[in-house]
């Protein structure tokens, strides 16, 4: 009977120590509220202060909710120090967001809700900032129990990424670990792989039944139309939607992942729901690059060519290409050429490696997986693109490229206050430049930071490497510091 009891006893212990090791460490107690500051130009009234910090309030109490981010937040308001008739939103010194003020009819410059919506824009893609090094740690920390892997250092780059791409931070319910996770080395590819897992597989639009009932019979299924015109522009596969009629509501809404996006009010036949619905899902094109579609393309092509199917698999796993495409989508680049893509990555791969495979020759000898993230990966099939095209004498993108100075970006790629600055004198600079503008860096070590702090203006430019311009191209430099 003791040794029944016992056994018993250790049962419930080990099952005690699973469920614990699951749910991770305690969550981060924060004693303090998150600071926001707001800057608007100097002379700003107290009435157009107050509406401001009440909206940016509100835009970020209603993402953290959607997002799973639990963290009180202050917002202040200040009359000094935005550049110009501008709204500067910032997080621990660091640019959250910059938009222009929208004129009114008589001159002035005031609120409106044509700015709130501009900023919910930009704010819904940056909210990895709200998190501190001790939310990071306890996310991470979170799914690396639920996976049961021992490799904490893959994990800590996967909160962001999830918010980047409108997904929540909580592990799904009835969550298993991927058997794909064992084969991760980098974290990119991992968090790839959970991404998969953790954002939605049908996509909720809530549309008024007036709409619904008022469509025209031969445009019932146009949400066929724009998933193609999507993939025909930048050959990423819509997630299945699911529309919900409603009663009460007059705006329809769209979940973008875990993100909800509200059309206008006037948004009032089905036509003109279509039209919003694809701008929204242009916007977010990036977020909806699935790991599984990825590889469903890939399993199309073994059976159509099986040798560059044998050596990509080798080189690049799926999450890994996966991630290089998403960062192309991210930079505006198409990747409906999955295959086109595959070989110059294959060929990039081989003239980095001497004694690797050849191109011409699927027989030689693949010598081990590639090297560099995603957005060196990407940056090199652009190249390759950009140098076929000048070859064959094809005209060039009509954006203006400016070159960062190399004290800028360096700054850019530190820590602390220095980053900070130098994020907020890159941002003010490219929001300054009237048109379309194309910014390139000296190091492809510098795309990812300086693409995610140009990331808080309303309309975020491309970000390519020097390298990647034609040779007869020398553009400007920003001024220096």
């Amino acid at each position: 009977m003791t040794e029944v009891i016992r056994d018993r006893l250790r049962g419930r212990w080990l099952r005690f120590r699973q469920e614990l090791a699951e749910a991770g460490p305690p969550a981060p107690l924060h004693l303090d509220r998150l600071v926001v500051e707001v800057r608007l130009p100097a002379g700003s009234s107290d009435t157009r202060c107050e509406v401001l910090g009440e909206a940016v309030s509100r835009i970020l109490e209603h993402r953290t909710r959607e997002l799973g981010i639990d963290r009180k937040l202050d917002v202040g308001v200040q009359a000094t120090g935005a550049l110009g008739p501008t709204v500067e939103i910032s997080v621990r010194g660091r640019p959250l967001a910059l938009c222009d003020l929208p004129g009114s009819a008589d001159g002035g410059r005031e609120y409106d809700e044509a700015l709130e919506h501009r900023i919910d824009e930009v704010v819904r893609r940056r909210l990895a900032l709200v998190l501190d090094e001790a939310d990071v740690a306890w996310h991470a920390r979170r799914w690396q129990s639920a996976c049961h892997d021992r490799r904490a250092h893959l994990y800590l780059g996967l909160p962001a990424y999830l918010l980047g791409n409108g997904v929540r931070l909580g592990i799904p319910p009835g969550f298993t670990p991927p058997p794909e996770v064992a084969g991760c080395d980098t974290p990119e590819e991992l968090a790839e792989v959970l991404l998969e897992v953790a954002a939605p597989r049908v996509l909720d639009l809530q549309v008024s039944e007036e709409v619904l009932r008022r469509r025209d019979p031969e445009l019932a299924d146009g949400f066929d139309t724009v998933r193609s015109a999507l993939f025909g522009q930048w050959g990423v596969q819509l997630p299945d939607l699911r529309i919900r009629p409603v009663s009460d509501q007059v705006a329809p809404r769209v979940m973008l992942n875990h993100l909800s996006c509200t059309g206008d009010p006037g948004l009032d036949s089905w036509p003109l729901v279509l039209r919003w619905l694809q701008a929204a899902f242009t916007e977010s094109a990036a977020c909806f690059v699935r790991l599984s579609d990825v590889s469903a393309a890939w399993d199309q092509l073994l059976d159509i060519m099986p040798d560059l199917a044998a050596v990509s698999s080798v080189v690049f796993n799926d999450a890994r290409l996966t991630a290089c495409l998403r960062c192309l989508v991210r930079n505006q680049d198409s990747v409906r050429n999955q295959t086109r893509i595959m070989w110059l990555l294959l060929d990039i791969d081989a003239g980095a490696r001497p004694g690797g495979f050849r191109i011409a020759d699927l027989d030689g000898t693949v010598t081990g997986r590639a090297h560099g993230d995603a957005e060196q990966l990407a940056s090199h099939v652009r190249k390759r693109m950009n140098d076929e095209a000048w070859q064959a004498g094809l005209p060039e993108r009509p954006l203006g490229t400016v070159v960062l100075p190399p004290e800028l970006e360096q700054a850019l790629t530190g820590e602390g206050t220095a980053r900070a600055e130098a994020e907020w004198e890159l941002v003010r600079a490219i929001h300054g430049i009237a048109g379309p503008v194309e910014v390139a860096v000296a190091a492809r070590g510098s795309l990812g930071p300086v693409r995610h702090a140009l990331g808080a203006l309303a309309d975020a430019p491309r970000v390519v490497a020097s390298e990647e311009l034609s040779p007869d191209v020398v553009p400007p430099r920003l001024p220096s510091r």
